[in-house]
């Protein structure tokens, strides 16, 4: 099936109208109430394949965010207070006391103002792929290169978009999704068409021009403490700074199994030992029910033992040697959060007895504009409290820590640019043997 999936034939479209905007809302379904917003670049109708899978037990409340899709453009309240508003009015309309609230990218936004303000409406709160405004490195984040959207507003700008929506719309679409390929030429067409509307690249702009008011309200709901209901936070690892975001229960989420993807044109098949597992890390959230929703979210986990390793301990000096992690190290590469998925990243990491290290990525095309092609970087291995660091020799990271798992390493680190956890997963080379460093 191509283009965007409709809702199920049980769902009803309303306008209801909020403080100042008039707000389109798909509802349909029984049972428990269960309220899903989109980001930039959709509208609510990203939602119906999830909404088809809940509806017969829950009631499933689907709204386009005020000034997208097909709710009406006003000329304010853009901040996400004010639309934290507009989904109290939504619930009010149907008489729906109390929902579960599943949220993505600006979505993510407005939910934790709404949870914030109304936390006794708020079952369970799930949060996908964006970080909140003014919490945690927020002013990192929004320096990121990637990120100069978030300033790309004004009227010139509207009229240098005009016409070309579905252009600027695919810059999102290729290089900040999970794989660009899984957004057919229909999908694109469709959302393009929507934010083609008068009046509603505006809104969308204005979504990013509130930010500034989105933090100065964040920083003062997170004042008054952190939310009290069970969160489920997928893609945006607990790195420390992310714990005070001003929820309650934000953990990094179950292993997402992904379906294994057909080698690149003119690549051979990697030898089997050199697949990735694609498991991730799992932190047990009990307090959280089973329901159709976290079906994007269950998995496996991938365990996280430290590598302990030899060299004069927590002082940070070089490791002399360390024969539990030399050798030649090969795996894919992902970032978990706000930038880009690629599982088909070829990645070496060398590290060897004299306590250097050697790290080489390098991405195959994917879509027309690609990010991250290529990148290395070298340094020297310390041990460190946190077990065995990779220190960068003016690399695109400070330090990357390494865990060990039989045959696979894992190294993480923080991105400071987008706040974002980057995780490298590798096997080891069939061609080295570790202690050794060399084929």
């Amino acid at each position: 099936m191509t283009g965007v999936q409709p809702f199920p034939s049980g769902f009803r479209t309303d306008e209801i109208n909020t403080d100042g905007a008039t707000i389109h809302v798909r509802v349909g379904g029984e049972g428990p109430a269960v309220v899903m917003l989109h980001g930039f670049a959709d509208t609510g109708d990203m939602w119906a394949p999830l909404a088809t899978a809940l509806a017969p037990r829950h009631t499933v409340v689907v709204p386009d965010l005020r000034g997208m899709g097909l709710s009406s453009h006003p000329e304010s309240g853009y901040d996400k207070k004010t639309q934290g508003g507009d989904v109290a009015r939504l619930l009010d309309a149907f008489s729906i006391q109390k929902a579960d609230v599943v949220t993505h990218d600006i979505g993510n936004m407005v939910g934790y103002a709404f949870a914030a303000q109304y936390p006794d409406r708020v079952v369970r709160f799930v949060i996908m792929d964006a970080p909140l405004p003014g919490i945690g490195p927020w002013d990192e984040i929004t320096r990121s290169p990637l990120l100069w959207h978030f300033n790309f507003r004004g009227p010139d700008v509207e009229r240098l978009v005009k016409g070309r929506e579905r252009i600027y719309l695919d810059r999102f679409w290729n290089e900040l999704s999970a794989d660009p390929r899984s957004i057919d030429e229909a999908t694109r067409d469709h959302y393009a068409e929507l934010y083609a509307r008068p009046g509603a690249m505006r809104s969308a702009f204005n979504q990013f021009a509130a930010f500034a008011q989105d933090a100065i309200d964040n920083q003062a709901f997170a004042a008054k403490g952190k939310l009290t209901m069970p969160v489920l936070n997928r893609g945006i690892r607990p790195v420390p700074d992310l714990r005070g975001m001003g929820l309650s229960t934000a953990t990094s989420p179950p292993g997402l199994p992904r379906e294994p993807r057909s080698e690149p044109s003119g690549r051979e098949p990697r030898p089997k030992a050199w697949r990735r597992k694609r498991l991730m890390r799992q932190r047990a959230i009990s307090t959280l029910a089973v329901f159709a929703v976290f079906a994007l979210i269950a998995g496996c986990a991938a365990p996280s033992t430290n590598v302990s390793g030899s060299g004069s301990g927590a002082d940070g000096s070089a490791l002399p040697a360390n024969r539990d992690v030399a050798g030649t190290w090969q795996g894919s590469y992902w970032q978990l959060g706000m930038v880009y998925y690629a599982d088909d990243a070829d990645c070496t990491l060398q590290i060897k007895e004299d306590s250097t290290f050697i790290a080489k990525c390098t991405r195959s095309a994917v879509g027309t504009n690609n990010i991250a092609k290529s990148s290395s970087w070298s340094g020297h291995v310390v041990t460190t409290a946190n077990g065995i660091v990779l220190k960068n020799n003016g690399g695109p990271w400070p330090s990357i820590v390494l865990r060990r798992h039989g045959d696979t390493m894992y190294a993480t680190t923080l991105d400071p640019l987008v706040g974002a956890t980057i995780e490298m997963e590798f096997e080891q080379s069939p061609h080295t043997t570790a202690g050794t460093g060399e084929k």
